[in-house]
């Protein structure tokens, strides 16, 4: 194929043709541009072939598509300008111009705005005057590498249109106002319901620095108001179903936790749960040193503390001595052999173990 001639070629032997046999064809030449040809009827084509034209326009890039994304305001009166966004499928070339075309005739003449552009490279804007009550408005949107601006007629037009798309009603029948629903007569405020503990909290125990949850089921007209309290204090911010303790202290152990439960109707009070907090043992004095002459027995002792009970293994040089499980230990008559023996104990419970100091056995 040779050169294309990019001049405009317009027809203007039927302004009110234009329908486009197949869609633009493009083809690359030199210097990176475009020509995007397109072949119009201009004759209503009554034979195939016949009364057929050429249209061929030059653009830096490929012709874009284009399409109309909305219309403001979705019925206009005759005394709103209608507003009509359209978007390009890619951004386009510097030669091609986007157009609102629109008509009161059904394009057998047109009014053609070139649209401005919405600054992102795809959107445009343009705007039809307001139309009188009971006028008919029809719009399409297009693209075109040539000044159409002041052109009415369709030939002219549609030659040297790039891209197209479909007609727009401007004007269209507004939906029917709903019929009013009628308005019931309210029924009566039933009386509230009052509030109904269905599942009390239950007792709980952790060990020391772990936390607590309890919670409560309650029945009863919503909404329902939930106010946690220990040791019948009001807990601040406690105010859901269900509520969780800070990291527990030994001063916790045996608190007890209740809520009240409110609405419209009343209150109820839930019955009180008991917080054990279980604590490791703590030996508060340690077994003593002591001296002894040969044949005597000695007697070594500690006190503990700790969540209960409290169990105790004494050992003798790390070894522990059989049935020695109380909170002293007196040895068997002891021999020269003796001396320098450590005796220790070991304090558990259900939390943990401690184990004491050694304690010196001297027999003189």
């Amino acid at each position: 194929m040779g050169r294309c001639d990019d001049r405009d070629r317009r027809d203007h032997t039927n302004p009110f043709s234009g329908t486009q046999l197949g869609p633009t064809n493009t083809i690359t030449l030199e210097n990176d541009f475009y020509y995007s040809m397109r072949v119009v009827d201009t004759e209503g084509q009554p034979f195939p072939g016949t009364g057929m034209s050429l249209a061929v326009m030059k653009t830096s890039a490929p012709p874009v598509a284009i399409s109309c994304t909305g219309q403001t305001p979705e019925y206009p009166t005759s005394s709103d300008p209608i507003t009509v966004t359209m978007t390009t499928n890619q951004a386009k070339s510097v030669e091609e111009r986007v157009y609102l075309r629109w008509s009161n005739d059904w394009f057998i003449t047109s009014q053609i705005i070139e649209a401005s552009p919405g600054g992102d490279g795809v959107t445009y804007t343009a705007t039809i005057q307001p139309q009188p009550d009971g006028n008919s408005c029809f719009y399409t949107v297009l693209t075109s590498t040539a000044d159409l601006t002041g052109y009415t007629g369709s030939g002219i037009i549609d030659d040297l249109t790039l891209a197209v798309n479909g007609i727009f009603n401007a004007l269209p029948t507004p939906p029917p106002s709903p019929t009013p629903t009628p308005i019931p007569t309210p029924a009566p405020t039933p009386t509230p319901s009052p509030p109904s503990i269905t599942t009390q909290p239950d007792n709980k125990t952790v060990n020391v620095g772990q936390t607590a949850r309890f919670r409560v089921t309650a029945t009863g007209t919503p909404p329902l108001q939930y106010q946690w309290r220990k040791n019948g204090t009001n807990i601040p911010g406690a105010t859901n179903s269900s509520y969780t303790t800070p990291a527990t202290v030994a001063a916790d152990n045996g608190s007890l936790f209740s809520v009240i439960v409110s609405n419209s109707g009343g209150s109820v009070t839930s019955n009180n749960a008991t917080l054990t907090v279980r604590t490791p043992p703590t030996i508060t004095t340690q077994p003593a040193d002591k001296s002894v002459i040969a044949g005597q027995t000695a007697k070594f002792s500690v006190t503990a503390t700790g969540t209960v009970p409290l169990h105790y293994q004494w050992t003798k040089n790390g070894v522990n001595i059989a049935g020695a499980t109380k909170a002293s230990y007196r040895a068997p008559p002891t021999t020269a052999a003796d001396n320098g023996s450590l005796f220790a104990v070991v304090v558990t419970n259900v939390t943990g173990s401690v184990t004491s100091n050694n304690a010196i056995l001297t027999v003189r």
